[in-house]
Order: structure tokens, then sequence, then C-alpha cells
């Protein structure tokens, strides 16, 4: 690792030790915007720590085997002891190496989860159903609440589409990699013959937002896309439609919309 790096990383260490400081301040302690901001950089720089003590655990355990190679009794066993903490140091920095890559700001935010059915009719609603579940698990195991948005039943059990907001620190940096279209093979339940049917979904992810947080550019295209009324029939899902980042900013979102020469005059219109 370079010096620079190694300097930031020094300048990292010393921030959470201040902070620490802070925290145990009575003055700080009582003002619940510092003290709810000093917290969450404190949890942010504690991987760093911990990656850092670690590293000086291992490089005394290094020290220390390398004392007794001279030893005819112990040799053989500080070779073996060398070259595990030769190796865990190469580990530890090349973990404090990605811990200095700038975090996207978005990671510890909340967001929106959408499975849509795909081929397959009722068995691609039944899977979608299955990986609704499976994702809904994996929150629930990590401390994070789902909340369904809006929900679209399929008949024979699954989803046609749903909506759900995963909240929890740290769910969009786990989940915002999980758009894509997912495939299954297999028998449906729907299927009397014991043929195999072929099955899509498609997934999407995408953070949560506030208006103060959505970017000029992005509040003018959704502001100014055309969309047509909802139909009057009655909706199918069995939840109460709550507002939502999804419903306010649909249309420019979802297809990162961008002015056109066409619609450039009425794109950037305030």
């Amino acid at each position: 690792m370079t010096p620079t790096l190694r300097r930031k990383l020094e300048a990292l260490a010393e921030r959470r030790e201040e902070l620490e400081r802070l925290l145990a301040d009575p003055g700080v302690a009582g003002d619940n915007e510092r003290f709810r901001n000093y917290s969450r950089e404190f949890a942010q720089l504690e991987p760093v720590a911990l990656a850092l003590a670690e590293e000086a655990r291992a490089k005394r355990d290094l020290a220390s085997a390398e004392a007794m190679r001279g030893d005819p009794d112990l040799g053989d066993l500080a070779e073996e002891e060398i070259a595990a903490a030769r190796a865990r140091l190469a580990e530890l920095e090349d973990e404090l190496s990605l811990l200095l890559v700038p975090r996207d700001n978005r990671d510890d935010g909340n967001l929106f989860l959408e499975v849509r059915a795909g081929t397959g009719g009722d068995e691609a609603a039944i899977f979608a159903g299955d990986l609704f579940r499976m994702y809904a698990r994996y929150a629930e195991r990590q401390g994070w609440r789902v909340e369904i948005e809006s929900d679209n039943p399929g008949e024979h059990g699954g989803y046609k589409e749903i909506v759900a907001k995963v909240s929890g620190r740290g769910a969009f940096s786990r989940l915002k990699f999980e758009s894509g279209t997912h495939r299954v093979q297999r028998v449906p339940e729907t299927e009397s013959q014991g043929r195999i049917h072929t099955s899509t979904q498609r997934w999407r992810s995408f953070p949560t937002w506030t208006r103060s947080r959505t970017s000029p550019s992005i509040r003018r295209i959704c502001g100014s896309t055309p969309s047509a009324p909802p139909a009057p029939a009655a909706s199918t899902s069995t939840r109460p439609n709550r507002p939502s980042a999804l419903n306010k900013c649909l249309p420019g979102w979802w297809s990162n919309a961008r002015p056109s020469a066409a619609s450039t005059p009425t794109a950037t219109r305030r």
C-alpha cells in the first residue's frame, strides 16, 4: 500500500477516535441532529477501525513468529505462522484498499422493489410470488422492514405485479444490483400433464428519495412527462394505494428520460 493511502487510513482512524469523544460529550448528546449525524459517521468508519486493528494484530503475530524462527524446536511451527500471518496481511491490505473506495451516498438508504410476471401466464405469476417471498425473507433476516405498496395477485397464486418498499440500513447497497430478468423451467402447479414450462419475471430495484433530494433535471422531466389518467375500473390491489416515489415519477425514472430535441422547450419549462 502506498504511503498516501496509508495516511488516509490513519486520518480516518483519528477521525473515528474524535467522533468517539464527541459522542461522549453531554452537549452533543443533547442535540439530536448532531448526535445522529455523528453516530452515522462513526458507524461508517467502524469497518476501517476494525480492519486496522486486525492488521496491527497480524503484524504482532508475524513479529512473534519471526522471533521464534531460530528456535530448533519451534522453527517449523514458526514458519507456518509466518506464512499464515503474511497471507492474512495481504488479505487485510486488499480489504483496507476497498474501504477507501468512495461510497455511494444512497447505500444506507431504502429502496423500492418491483416484481412483474413475464412470459408464462399463471406460472409466471406463481414464480414472481416465489421470488418476492425469497427476497422478503432475506430482508427480514437482515432486520429490514418490508412494506407492500401495491400488488396485483395472480389467479392461481403469486403476483402479476407487486411493489414493495424495503427500509433498513444498507438495504440499497445489498439489493441495488438485483435488477434484471429471472427465468425458471419447471413443471408448474397448474400443469396436469407433467410438461415443463418456461416462465420469466422482471425484477427492478431503485432507491427511494424525497423531493428535496431529487435533482432539478429529474423533477423537470417527471413534471412534464404526460401520462394517461387512471382507468375508472376498480383496482385489484388488496391494499390501499399509498403515495410513493414510484407513483410520483414513474415515466421519467423508468425510461431514464432525457429531453429530446422536439420536447426540450416543454421538458425544461419550470
